[in-house]
């Protein structure tokens, strides 16, 4: 009889999501790029919280913050499979970005604005997202359409103090005259007295330092933020 068994190829083992590992792995034969201390010990402790959620990074200008991220970024893809993204804040920042992958030998593709589909290879999960916070983070997001509804694995925010900047933009209407103001104020006024009447009537009064988180009651704990102009 035949054995079968000998004609199936064997399975190779999962790839390791140890961004140290992978690193070593990289094809780095025009660069030469080597880790220094800082990048391992910073990937060492984010390897071992993976698990948890929302990490920060501080790293001294010049340490090669960038390396860590797309590293990190392409450990949860070797992990997942999924599609990973790493967010800037300016143009300039993706060209240096996507040139620091290529050192290092990870692909990386630019996601521009105004493009309304990724490269392939960006949503089967084998190249890492580089785009501006702005692709992301808008009220007509790309990788929210239907077609394409893009949840990434992980997402690094590069510069990110910077970026809080342009995600709060991205999500403020501010209004030049008050009447638009005012219309929106008592559309608002039903649920905003409810939720605290004594922050509402603060705003009211037009008191530049009074905010509210308003429930929209649209699931999921939905919510937007009210101030005085």
């Amino acid at each position: 009889m035949v054995d079968f068994k000998k004609l199936v190829p064997k399975k190779t083992g999962e790839r390791s999501a140890d961004p140290l590992v992978l690193f070593r792995g990289l094809d780095r034969k025009t660069s030469h790029i080597s880790l220094r201390e800082p990048q391992k010990e910073a990937l060492r402790a984010l390897h071992q919280r993976r698990g948890e959620h929302d990490h920060v990074v501080k790293m001294p200008t010049g340490t090669g913050k960038s390396a860590v991220g797309l590293l990190y970024l392409l450990s949860h893809m070797a992990e997942t499979g999924r599609p990973v993204v790493y967010l800037c804040p300016t143009v300039q920042l993706v060209e240096q970005v996507i040139a620091e992958a290529a050192r290092l030998g990870i692909d990386a593709r630019t996601y521009p604005g105004g493009e309304r589909w990724p490269d392939q290879r960006c949503v089967a999960g084998e190249a890492i997202i580089v785009c501006t916070y702005d692709k992301l983070f808008n009220a007509k997001t790309t990788f929210d359409r239907p077609e394409l509804l893009i949840t990434p694995a992980a997402i690094v925010l590069d510069d990110s103090h910077s970026g809080v900047e342009e995600i709060r933009n991205a999500f403020t209407l501010r209004c030049a005259s008050p009447d638009p103001y005012n219309a929106l104020l008592s559309v608002l006024e039903p649920l905003g007295r409810s939720y605290s009447s004594t922050t509402w009537d603060d705003i009211r009064a037009g008191r530049p330092d009074a905010v509210m988180e308003i429930p929209t009651g649209r699931g999921g704990g939905s919510s937007m933020k009210c101030a005085a102009p």
